[in-house]
């Protein structure tokens, strides 16, 4: 069974006829599945959007650096630019 990307915890998937055989030789009924999304080491989620936090010292955010962020599916570069403040967020979609 695949799970949908964007689940989230107390959703739920039904399978028509994949449930318990029927009374006196019914039909079987749906197989209902209760999602229960994990908490990750690293990524937090909140509603579609999923953030990392990354936490650099001075001299990286007055100079630019450039990261690589642990991987959900690909691995992702991220630029830091000179002159970064403190609790700026970088946007990307993979």
């Amino acid at each position: 069974m695949k799970i949908p990307a964007g689940v989230n915890s107390g959703n739920q998937i039904g399978i028509r006829g994949e449930g318990d055989a029927g009374a006196r030789g019914g039909p079987s009924g749906d197989l209902i599945i209760n999602i229960s999304v994990q908490k990750h080491e690293f990524f937090r989620r909140e509603g579609d959007d999923i953030y990392y936090e990354l936490p650099i010292n001075f001299a990286q955010a007055a100079l630019g650096t450039e990261f690589v962020i642990p991987p959900l599916e690909d691995e992702i570069k991220i630029k830091i630019p000179p002159g970064c403040q403190n609790g700026a967020t970088f946007r990307f979609q993979e």
